[in-house]
């Protein structure tokens, strides 16, 4: 049985192989605390990594044992690496400080150290006299003879959080002999005039698309436009070209926003190393005495907050009063969303408890389909309350189709095909099924004047209430639309106190979209305190939340008309 971290220190995940061991060394020897007092002689003191800066730093630049001098971010396990953490950890001047090592330090692999090698400042154009000796075996490294770096942010003046963190870090250490002139817009780089560093926002379009070896991205949990989408794609692009790497910190995002760090945590990559040690889930955030336990797990590495949780405290009692989703994911380093989600992660995740269910088993079936744009997919429950994404298929394929990227539309001839194997492998005593889609039908008047194109599923509806009939022939498949108000808010009520409630016999699967689609479903208030299911935009989908509220719909009524019962079967033999 793991043992609970007591503090974020605990829970870090360090590197086990190789990596560029001269870089923290490098950081230490050449940058300096950007806000830390003089000493007598003018000197500020030196930046020394915390636990969960040297984490990051040591992952960022993991080298692989394949890895062959010449190779550029090709050498590296992770093309791209996540800081999640707290506000006033620290997390600017350690960007300030990587962004040191890209412009002049020791940020590319130089093959493997036989022995007798080592980094020499004074070879590298710095006079501070430091001298590094590689251990054999060990990666070594160079710099980059042309350095471009974009230090990216949602607006100028979060750029200028880590430009007021990088200039006096550079002004008042050893790199100033180097990097002489910090005080303009752009920071000129020795080797040549092309070499800088350089803010972007979504405003300087004209700096996008350069050839950049290293972006920063600060805050990306606030790229939630388009136009900040458009500039970190372009950005990884450019970086790709010129096999260079970025790094992302920024603060827990909000899981009801289409943002950049949203995509990244939901769809992880082998190439992304993501760094984030929220708090144990069983302490409340709305609890006095569980959130100062939380402040004591966050800031365990930063004794300078420790030193002044009183004062934290009040100015968390006065962010929350304005948005305490805010100051949950802020100070208590969790991905909470914000106002208006209709159900929260952490009662969601406490629900999951994956398991197998064998073919025969009786359940209801309900779905939420969709011809074009949205998404379409099915979700199953057993008799005692366990919901499921059915797999489908020779391959096992989660029943969960969106729309292709040619024509924009459902795969409709394979979600006909996995409702009849799911009908055929499981004992589906129910399913409900919205239809969706404009059709015809709706109304005489429509049909008599050919003015809806039926993109709807009632055909198939049809003829699947024709096929799959109890023994009786009462019918098993039903139409169920999520349109009408007064008829889907008790539903969603019921569906969402299923998941809230402590005593609830529901627990799911834990599908990795249906999650995505739960948390991304906002309220849209309705008249008669009534609400329907909203998306937040056009690219944060639902389907799959319906279909489990549909789902869940199923399993009540089956329940209340004992349909899950098996029939029982006479065994008696009688001999005559």
């Amino acid at each position: 049985m793991a043992v609970e971290p007591k503090t974020a220190s605990e829970a870090l995940k360090w590197w086990p192989g190789l990596s560029l061991d001269v870089v923290p060394e490098w950081i230490e020897k050449h940058c300096v605390v950007p806000d830390g007092d003089f000493d007598a002689y003018g000197r500020k003191p030196p930046f020394l990594l915390r636990d969960y800066q040297l984490c990051f730093v040591s992952n960022h630049y993991a080298i692989r044992k394949s890895a062959t001098p010449g190779m550029k971010s090709s050498a590296f396990v992770h093309q791209l690496s996540v800081l999640i953490d707290s506000q006033k950890k620290g997390k600017s001047p350690l960007v300030a400080a990587m962004i040191c090592v890209e412009a002049v330090g020791p940020a590319l692999f130089a093959g493997f150290a036989k022995g007798g090698e080592v980094w020499d400042c004074e070879e590298q154009g710095c006079d501070c006299g430091w001298v590094y000796h590689y251990r054999p075996g060990e990666p070594m490294a160079r710099k980059w003879t042309a350095p471009l770096i974009q230090i990216t942010a949602n607006s100028e003046a979060q750029t200028e959080n880590t430009y007021g963190a990088l200039r006096p870090m550079i002004d008042y250490g050893p790199l100033s002999s180097q990097i002489p002139r910090t005080g303009e817009e752009v920071i000129r780089l020795p080797g040549g005039k092309s070499n800088q560093i350089v803010p972007v926002t979504s405003k300087a379009k004209s700096r996008l698309g350069a050839r950049v070896t290293c972006v920063p991205w600060d805050e990306a949990g606030l790229f939630a436009d388009e136009s900040m989408w458009k500039v970190f794609r372009t950005q990884k692009r450019g970086l790709t070209a010129m096999g260079g790497r970025g790094f992302i910190t920024s603060n827990p995002d909000d899981p009801a926003t289409d943002n950049v760090v949203k995509d990244l945590y939901e769809n992880p990559s082998d190439g992304v190393y993501f760094q984030w040690t929220p708090p144990p889930a069983r302490w409340k955030w709305t609890n006095q005495a569980d959130r100062r336990k939380i402040l004591k797990f966050n800031y365990s590495d930063a004794p300078w907050v420790l030193m002044n949780l009183d004062g934290l405290e009040e100015d968390i009692k006065q962010a929350m009063r304005r948005d305490p989703a805010e100051a949950e994911r802020f100070y208590g380093n969790r991905r909470v969303q914000g106002s208006g989600a209709w159900l929260k992660e952490i009662p969601w995740d406490g629900k999951s408890a994956p398991r197998e269910v064998p073919d025969g088993t009786p359940i209801v079936l309900a779905g939420d389909l969709s011809n074009n744009n949205d998404w379409t997919g099915f979700r199953a429950m057993t008799a005692d309350g366990y919901q499921f994404t059915p797999t489908y298929g020779p391959n096992h394929e989660p029943a969960i189709w969106r729309p292709t990227d040619g024509s924009l539309l459902i795969p409709r001839a394979e979600v006909r095909a996995a409702f009849d194997e799911l009908q055929a492998r499981f004992k589906v005593v129910r399913s409900y099924l919205d239809p969706a889609g404009s059709a015809r039908g709706i109304s005489a008047e429509a049909d008599a004047m050919e003015v809806v194109e039926d993109d709807s599923w009632r055909l198939e509806l049809k003829q699947w209430q024709a096929k799959y009939k109890t023994a009786d022939g009462a019918p098993k498949v039903f139409a169920w639309e999520t349109s009408t108000v007064s008829k889907i808010h008790p539903v969603l009520e019921a569906f969402k106190q299923a998941v809230n409630g402590d005593d609830s016999e529901f627990r799911h699967d834990g599908c990795v979209i249906t999650r995505t689609h739960v948390l991304n479903a906002v309220v849209r208030a309705r008249t008669g305190q009534r609400y329907i299911l909203g998306k937040p935009n056009e690219n944060q989908k639902i389907d799959q939340a319906m279909s489990s509220v549909l789902c869940y719909e199923a399993w009540s009524d089956a329940l209340v008309a004992d349909e899950f019962t098996e029939e029982e079967v006479d065994s008696r033999m009688f001999c005559l």
